[in-house]
């Protein structure tokens, strides 16, 4: 939070990445970040309007510089594990806990013969997984006097800790800036970008594997005699985690297209004129499948149903700006004159079957 909390706009701040405004960065690499700058006086954020109700987060993207071509190659990759996991009583232990819960509250006990208990359900283990991060980063910039340029191609794959659960991103960036005069400069920022997800909608998933009891089996047989046909349900009405995980079919895709082009000229020192004309359009695609399981006379579901979900946002902005700078002694003043046009637009469509 910049700005503590909001109730009209959100907690979010405005990003304006390259001099473009927008909502979502998840489209950048954040490797091709050169400079982040917070604004959070209102007179700096002023040219934004209500929207940088909540601050301004100014992001400016690697830019070519003048030398050879540079050709970058990066690529990570990691491991992650849960630091620590409860440790879980065994069947055998969690009936005799259970048995003296009910023996204190004035009660007959529950299992008969805890120790008959030897298969232990460890629910923690059922649904989770070793997390393992891919990052693969690509670039080429350089430049001369009369052009800059810099572009990016970039992946990264994230499994989560949680099975069922993972996240890839593909960026492809290219920016460049030409002389085209001595006191005219025209470049461009371009974006493309797509990210898949694989959504898990956990709820309780943690707490149900906290609280399941041990001794309920992950999965009991069916009338076809196949062990793996039904999941196996709690006397406790606890939700079975497993069958959480393994009914979860919901993929998110997003893809963005993020750039602008501008001019700027500079009639004396100081003095600037710069007009941006730019683009963000996202398309956003949710397909989501919910199969038929059963796990106990209230918790099944007896047909597959599918769910699919588009938006398509774009956004168009103009922006024309007149700066002035002058450097007296210890001194620096600015005085901005802007102007700006924005225009919306949201075309959503789903259905369920």
């Amino acid at each position: 939070l910049i700005r503590g909390i909001s109730t009209i706009n959100g907690n979010s701040p405005l990003y304006v990445v390259d001099g473009l405004p927008v909502n979502d960065i998840n489209y950048l690499n954040p490797k091709d970040i050169a400079t982040l700058t917070v604004l959070k006086d209102a007179a700096s954020a002023a040219i934004y309007g209500s929207r940088a109700a909540n601050g301004v987060v100014l992001i400016t993207t690697k830019a070519g510089t003048v030398s050879a071509p540079v050709i970058t190659v990066d690529a990570t990759y990691g491991v992650s594990n849960p630091t620590r996991v409860p440790n879980m009583a065994s069947a055998s232990e969690y009936a005799r806990i259970m048995n003296l819960a009910a023996t204190n509250s004035g009660n007959q006990p529950v299992y008969a013969n805890p120790d008959q208990y030897t298969q232990t359900t460890n629910w923690w283990d059922q649904i989770r997984q070793r997390g393992i991060t891919q990052n693969y980063s690509l670039g080429l910039s350089g430049g001369s006097d009369k052009v800059l340029y810099s572009t990016g191609l970039s992946y990264f794959k994230e499994r989560g800790l949680v099975r069922g659960t993972d996240f890839d991103r593909l960026v492809l960036r290219v920016k460049s800036q030409y002389q085209a005069a001595k006191h005219l400069k025209v470049g461009q920022d371009l974006n493309i970008s797509m990210t898949n997800q694989n959504y898990l909608n956990s709820g309780s998933l943690f707490r149900d594997a906290f609280n399941d009891d041990p001794i309920t089996s992950p999965r009991v047989p069916g009338t076809s005699g196949n062990p793996y046909d039904y999941y196996g349900a709690s006397p406790t009405d606890i939700g079975n985690p497993l069958a959480v995980v393994e009914r979860s079919d919901d993929k998110r895709n997003q893809y963005f297209l993020v750039g602008s082009v501008y001019a700027n000229y500079e009639f004396i020192p100081g003095l600037i004129a710069e007009t941006r004309f730019g683009t963000n359009t996202n398309f956003y695609e949710r397909n989501n499948f919910s199969p038929f399981y059963t796990i106990d006379a209230n918790e099944r579901n007896q047909v597959n149903t599918v769910e699919r979900q588009h938006d398509l946002n774009i956004y168009w902005n103009s922006t024309n700006t007149l700066t002035y700078s002058k450097s007296l002694g210890d001194h620096n003043f600015t005085a901005l004159a802007a102007a700006t046009f924005e225009k919306f637009s949201n075309r959503p469509l789903g259905g369920t079957g």
